[in-house]
């Protein structure tokens, strides 16, 4: 028998709403998510958990998204982050993607074009999308 990775998500969103709806759509894709509203529990889950895709609200109380994005991609490089936003600045949206973020996206997300971006394509790479 084959084993599976099992592919990891973590959202990090103060809404609850708009955490629950993420939730769904990478539950449907085959994502075990771990959601988090407190940006200050990143650093524990990054300890015990290799998430694949990480969606991060830029604007978070109590931590800077940098801050946040900082500790996400020190635990791994390879983790695809997506910015989220109810008003990205375009100066805010150059700094997150020129720090290593794969997209900014501002809410409500359109979940069609989210499936789109963190779908791997036939060669495993990702769908650009970079808005």
């Amino acid at each position: 028998m084959v084993s599976r990775t099992v592919r990891q998500a973590l959202i990090v969103e103060d809404n609850s709403e708009i955490a629950e709806e993420l939730k769904t759509i990478l539950s449907d894709m085959g994502y075990k998510v771990t959601t988090l509203d407190n940006p200050a529990e990143v650093t524990d889950t990054l300890g015990t958990h290799q998430y694949e895709v990480a969606l991060l609200n830029m604007q978070l109380p109590d931590m800077s998204w940098r801050g946040t994005f900082n500790a996400i991609k020190s635990a791994s490089r390879s983790t695809t982050v997506i910015m989220m936003s109810k008003e990205v600045d375009e100066e805010a949206k150059r700094t997150a993607l020129t720090a290593g973020a794969y997209v900014t996206m501002e809410r409500p997300l359109d979940g069609a074009r989210l499936v789109n971006l963190i779908s791997p394509r036939n060669d495993g790479m990702f769908v650009s999308l970079k808005s």
